[in-house]
């Protein structure tokens, strides 16, 4: 059994962006009724770049 959460979704997008992929993939958008999931994703994959 697995499920998605804010912690792990922000490490999909960390994993995402570091690697310069296109996109991301999490299961399923009905067991997000608030949309707080799709919230993690929209800034993890929009936020600024870190500063070195």
């Amino acid at each position: 059994m697995s499920y998605e959460d804010a912690q792990s979704l922000k490490a999909k997008t960390a994993f995402v962006r570091s690697n310069g992929l296109g996109g991301i993939m999490y299961w399923e958008q009905d067991e997000d009724p608030n949309g707080e999931l799709l919230d993690v994703l929209w800034n993890g994959l929009h936020e600024a770049p870190a500063k070195p």
